[in-house]
């Protein structure tokens, strides 16, 4: 099959690029990092109980606007940290190098170019799903 082989060749250039490297060598250091563990622990305890908030019946909008700030508030503390930050930024840029791949083959395969929005698979940066 010329076309897995193709697949596997691609794999292997994106497993070796220097964006991958880097953010697998950031990975490490996150996981490795019983500060940065510790901060991502207490965001997500913080984050659910911030949704359990919003998720009342009775939630105003006001309130709903107040648990956006909180977790907004959260997630700088979180982005504070060195490793995090290196590990966040390099994610976003695996993610960014994944979609412009994905973009390339989808035009080739269909001829139609891929519009803005796609999701990256990273709910950092993002608006919302669809």
């Amino acid at each position: 099959m010329e076309v897995l082989e193709q697949a596997k060749l691609l794999g292997k250039a994106i497993a070796d690029s220097d964006i991958f490297v880097t953010f697998k060598n950031a990975e490490a250091a996150y996981l490795s990092d019983s500060a940065a563990q510790e901060l991502t622990q207490e965001y997500n305890k913080k984050r659910e109980q911030l949704a359990k908030q919003a998720a009342k019946e009775d939630v105003t909008p006001q309130e709903l606007l107040e648990v956006r700030k909180q977790i907004n508030a959260e997630f700088e503390k979180l982005t504070e940290n060195d490793v995090i930050r290196r590990y966040v930024n390099t994610k976003q840029q695996l993610d960014e190098m994944m979609n412009k791949v994905d973009s390339v083959i989808r035009f080739e395969v269909t001829g139609e170019e891929q519009t803005e929005g796609g999701c990256s698979g990273s709910c950092g940066s993002c608006g919302g799903c669809h």
